[in-house]
């Protein structure tokens, strides 16, 4: 058949045991011979349990969204409250960095372990750090349990993804995905908007806090439903391309250069397949080279070039590089499952995807980083008011998935023999939709009516909405059948790659920008070097000077924020270009 969509992983849940395909947790969840549900002919049973899966999966989904903007309404606040607001980008950035380091591992051992297995570590390692940021006594501490949030919360969305790929035939997967959309948005609506709350109410710690019970409710559910039954990889069959069934490591075993000596001699017990040591040197690598662009963006009052130029920031970047390229070497050479097969960089569609992923990630991270400090800084709203402003955008992200999800359904008759075309235009759409928000943004002054802050923000979320799900599929379509689940993990690594590079990118301009000009404009006035100490370590600070002291510093950080936007609007144009150079033509 032709390989222009995401060939379909099916199969009976229910097959018997003397079956020619079994099923394990370290298979997909269906096998290779039964329609999906949602697809069922007659006499054809459906997924067992599908609807308490899907409850699970969508309840890790509304965790992710309602984390990520329940602490970009609250870290203005928890910063202040610790008197090291210049140190406010490490409660993104250390979720960031755990989660982008252990986001391949989860993509690739769920192919090992199984998807349950998985599923589960994450959401408990994710309650487990939610926890222990509500119980923190200092920002060090809650710095460390948002790294353990992290590593858990690198696996709510792509074990979501990746078993829903099992689960859902192509045509109905766009829906799905937009599904999951819809519920990460709602999450991101309250996590806005009753995270502000919260931590004017009863304090931020409870904006962790009541994410736990979610959490553990979550847990309980996927353990009971989600089906464990590990057989080998190597005993799955799968249908290739065309139709024909193959063993599994044919089709995925080895090296990204066709199967390896190794299973070709003897058969490989299930962790002899796990590259160990290409996941170790990935860890370590991508942590350094975040945990150095996280603290050259942290200037700690001594200026933002100045701690570019930190021996301990320029030692984290060589060692970043020294690992990483070790680490290809690694993936070139093993005698394991790849984490990450090298073909898969080939090619300029490839190429052009994960960048615009990469693009996708600053963007809305970026953004969740800059406007609270808009909000909180420039316009002096409270945490929860602040929030608030953020609903709109956060509600218009899942309308822009809901919409692609609905053209991939609607259009796919007419697009059954080209789906590429769909797709393409789709990510093209959605990026030229973010680069409008991007122009919209910028026309936000200080004193603009509130509705305006909700409508102009909402363009872009818009955008962001539809662009996920486009560029996903995109991205796995143009795989090959053996490659989806990396495919999976990968867009959502560069992702969060790109999500840590922007907060990092924004918090240096805002920094850079205020510490110069309040230099500038306070460093020869009486008690000035203790006002710009405070106000580099405090954002509620600003409320408590005196009127035209508080005008300039407001003004100051507007300048500031407008650089941010500006940069936010080149990294769309960026995105617009990549989806630019995807082929309309039907993959061969």
């Amino acid at each position: 058949m032709a390989r222009h969509d995401i060939p379909r992983h099916n199969g009976n849940a229910n097959a018997s045991t003397d079956a020619a395909v079994q099923h394990g947790e370290t298979s997909p969840l269906l096998a290779a011979t039964q329609p999906i549900h949602g697809n069922v002919p007659p006499g054809a049973k459906a997924v067992p349990g599908l609807l308490w899966i899907e409850a699970a999966l969508f309840t890790n989904v509304f965790l992710a969204g309602f984390d990520g903007t329940v602490t970009a309404s609250t870290y203005a606040v928890i910063t202040s409250e610790f008197q090291s607001a210049n140190l406010a980008a490490w409660i993104s950035t250390s979720y960031l960095v755990t989660t982008t380091a252990l986001q391949p591992l989860y993509g690739r051992l769920s192919d090992i372990v199984g998807r349950r297995a998985c599923l589960l570590a994450a959401t408990l390692l994710f309650g487990l750090g939610c926890l222990g940021c509500a119980l923190s006594p200092n920002l060090g501490l809650l710095i460390a349990m948002r790294a353990l949030a992290g590593a858990g919360g690198g696996g709510l969305m792509t074990m979501a993804t990746i078993i829903n790929t099992d689960l859902i035939a192509p045509e109905q997967r766009g829906m799905y995905q937009a599904g999951q959309n819809i519920l990460h948005g709602v999450g991101a609506i309250l996590g806005a908007s009753l995270g502000g709350t919260l931590a004017g109410w009863l304090g931020w710690r409870f904006a962790f806090l009541v994410q736990v019970p979610i959490c553990l409710a979550a847990l309980v559910v996927a353990r009971v439903v989600v089906p464990k039954s590990i057989v080998p990889r190597r005993h799955r069959a799968v249908v290739k391309p065309d139709g024909d069934a193959a063993d599994v490591e044919s089709v995925v075993g080895g090296n990204a250069r066709g199967p390896s000596t190794a299973t070709a001699t003897r058969p490989m017990s299930t962790w002899e397949q796990v590259d160990f040591l290409g996941a170790v040197l990935l860890i370590a690598g991508l942590s350094l080279f975040l945990a150095a662009l996280s603290a050259g963006s942290n200037n700690g009052g001594a200026g933002a070039a100045l701690a570019w130029a930190q021996p301990s920031v320029l030692g984290c970047l060589g060692g970043s590089i020294v690992l990483l390229v070790a680490f290809l070497a690694v993936e070139a050479r093993t005698t394991a499952v790849p984490l990450l097969p090298l073909s898969m960089l080939h090619g300029v569609e490839r190429v052009s995807l994960l960048v615009a992923n990469v693009c996708l990630g600053m963007s809305g991270y970026g953004f969740l980083f800059l406007m609270p400090l808009f909000f909180q800084a420039v316009l002096l709203d409270s945490a929860a008011v602040a929030g608030l402003r953020l609903v709109a955008s956060s509600l218009a992200t899942p309308l822009g998935g809901l919409t692609t999800g609905l053209a991939m359904k609607f259009l796919a008759p007419r697009y059954a023999a080209n789906a590429n075309a769909l797709l393409t235009a789709l990510a093209r759409g959605g990026a030229l939709v973010l680069l409008a928000g991007g122009v919209t943004n910028l026309a936000l002054g200080m004193h603009d009516p509130s509705w305006h802050y909700a409508a102009y923000l909402t363009v872009g979320g818009f955008g962001q909405g539809m662009s996920y799900p486009a560029s996903l599929f995109r991205f796995i379509g143009a795989c090959d059948f053996g490659e989806h689940a990396v495919a999976t993990y990968l867009v959502y690594l560069v992702r969060s790659v790109g999500s840590v590079a922007g907060v990092a990118a924004i918090s240096t301009i805002v920094q850079t920008h205020l510490l110069a000009r309040l230099t500038d404009v306070f460093a020869g006035t009486p008690g000035g070097a203790e006002l710009i100490d405070t106000l580099t370590h405090s954002v509620e600070a600003l409320r408590e000077l005196p009127t035209d002291t508080r005008v300039v510093v407001q003004g100051i950080y507007y300048e500031a924020c407008r650089r941010g936007l500006y940069f936010l609007l080149a990294v769309g144009s960026v995105t617009v270009v990549c989806t630019f150079l995807l082929s309309t033509k039907p993959r061969k």
